[in-house]
């Protein structure tokens, strides 16, 4: 994935073919898809490896400057419902949100989300050397 066209009907096809037209209709009615934020949002970050990283679609995330899976999960989200709704939208505008949030408040967020993702990874393994 290198494009944005390519990111953007990848997500619609990967979505349309997980979600039934209930739950599309359920989207669609959303400013921005944010109320899903801990569902649909939740199962986007542990089940497309947003977390984890090292996938084309976090690569390309990375790529265009964003580092956070919240901020990719919701990212997703945003711009699912505005294909779904079929309404016009501003990608890069919504991907400067994201950096401008983390620039406003003085974090680098590459490096600390590589840092949290150490420091994640570091207390499962004791956990699971723990659980044995």
């Amino acid at each position: 994935m290198e494009t944005k066209q390519q990111f953007l009907a990848y997500i619609r096809s990967a979505l349309d073919n997980i979600l039934d037209n209930r739950s599309q209709d359920a989207l669609r009615q959303t400013m921005d898809g944010g109320e899903f934020h801990f569902s649909l949002g939740m199962w986007l970050r542990n089940n497309w490896g947003l977390w984890k990283g090292g996938n084309e679609l976090t690569d390309y995330f990375n790529s265009i400057g964003i580092y956070h899976a919240d901020d990719m999960s919701s990212i997703i989200l945003f711009c699912y419902v505005k294909l779904l709704r079929g309404d016009d939208f501003d990608f890069e505008k919504e991907i400067k949100k994201y950096k401008d949030y983390w620039i406003e408040h003085g974090i680098d967020i590459k490096k600390e989300s590589i840092r949290q993702y150490k420091s994640l990874w570091e207390r499962f393994k004791a956990w699971i050397r723990g659980y044995k």
